[in-house]
């Protein structure tokens, strides 16, 4: 009985966290106060990053001409800062620690495009209208007919040259039934193990009882002895 006992405690164990500690002491003091800075420290990181990313909201994307060219060279973050009460504002970028005067022209939801130009200043810019400066150069729009017999010329070429591929079209399908393969594989092993244990445990609660019962046995024939005073009862 004391052998079954023993198999079953140091089977539970194997399933026991390495940091939960041997004897009555289940986690140390050390062990707790080391878990209570680090969760601090996470939780003081965490907070320091969130106010930091609400503050720089901005975005701010920066091109030159490079080679003859109008080309994107830096996207960056910016956060607004006032000066004084009367609404003046600037902003500071995060990555070049930049200080400009807030921008007018907005390209998107708190979105800012900049020009540098070749003697390096930073100039807030955004898109021209085409249309309107098509219709003022004279320029003439497609027409409709025109447009349609574009639309299934490319639709053509899409379906000769653009087939997608066996992982383009079933690779979704593919990895998703590997999920579940594994998932029901770890579901059934982990299954198996709760049956090992509870059938490691069940052993366990038959040997006490029998030991219960023969304790109490022990225990009536005590009784017995002491209450006869002679030393002999009759079963």
């Amino acid at each position: 009985m004391a052998a079954g006992i023993e198999g079953a405690t140091d089977y539970v164990k194997g399933f026991m966290p390495s940091f939960i500690g041997k004897g009555s002491t289940a986690l140390s003091l050390g062990g707790l106060i080391i878990f209570v800075l680090v969760f601090l420290g996470m939780l003081g990181f965490g907070t320091w990053w969130f106010v930091r990313y609400l503050k720089y909201n901005k975005k701010i994307v920066v091109f030159e001409k490079i080679g003859g060219r109008f080309e994107q060279t830096m996207v960056d973050k910016a956060m607004e800062i006032p000066l004084s009460t009367a609404g003046d504002t600037v902003i500071i970028l995060k990555k070049s620690k930049k200080i400009m005067p807030f921008p007018r022209l907005q390209m998107g939801r708190r979105v800012y495009w900049y020009f540098i130009r070749e003697d390096r200043e930073w100039i807030n810019f955004d898109m021209l209208d085409l249309d309107e400066e098509a219709r003022k150069g004279g320029a003439r729009f497609l027409q409709q007919e025109a447009r349609f017999a574009r639309t299934q010329v490319q639709k053509g070429l899409k379906e000769r040259y653009d087939r997608p591929g066996f992982w383009k079209q079933y690779g979704l399908l593919v990895i998703s039934i590997i999920y579940i393969v594994v998932i029901g594989m770890m579901i059934f092993l982990a299954l198996g193990k709760f049956v090992d244990i509870v059938n490691a445990l069940g052993g366990v609660v038959s040997e006490v009882e029998s030991l219960m019962g023969r304790a109490d046995k022990i225990i009536g024939n005590l009784g017995n002895v002491c209450g006869s005073g002679s030393g002999y009862t009759q079963v």
